[in-house]
């Protein structure tokens, strides 16, 4: 029995803790860092030396961080970016139904009833352009 044998359980064990980790929150990071303990896991099993074995653990960990990490995220990334309701209706056009005063009023918008501030005071029936959201208030010109 060679004399670096516990090292190699020990990194074994560092392994199967950080893929554990990984199950539980998904960011890639844990699950490339128990495949890079298991360098040196086998690495201990030939017996190279326990600092050896924690430079090769570290450079592996770096280099699969930085090839793996970023297109593995690209492709399992399940968190689509969803624009808020105001965000969603910038850029398009509405009309308004209750005129502005001190430049506030209300406008429809893709069917949707909203209050509106701009600039301007707008006239009933004058299309407005939303540009930007203060809350639920669209800003509009």
């Amino acid at each position: 029995m060679h004399a670096f044998t516990g090292y190699a359980i020990v990194w074994l064990v560092i392994a199967i803790v950080l893929g554990s980790i990984e199950v539980l929150v998904t960011s890639f990071i844990f699950m490339l860092a128990g495949l890079s303990a298991l360098v040196p896991c086998v690495l201990a099993s030939f017996g190279f030396q326990f600092e050896t074995q924690v430079i090769v653990f570290a450079a592996v960990m770096i280099l699969l961080l930085g090839l793996l990490r970023p297109p593995l995220l690209r492709k399992f990334n399940t968190k689509k970016t969803m624009l808020g309701r105001t965000e969603s209706l910038f850029g398009h056009i509405g009309e308004v139904t209750e005129t502005f005063v001190h430049g506030s009023g209300r406008i429809i918008v893709e069917g949707q009833d909203w209050a509106a501030r701009g600039k301007d005071d707008f006239i009933i029936g004058r299309k407005v352009k939303v540009t930007g959201s203060d809350g639920i208030v669209l800003i509009v010109e």
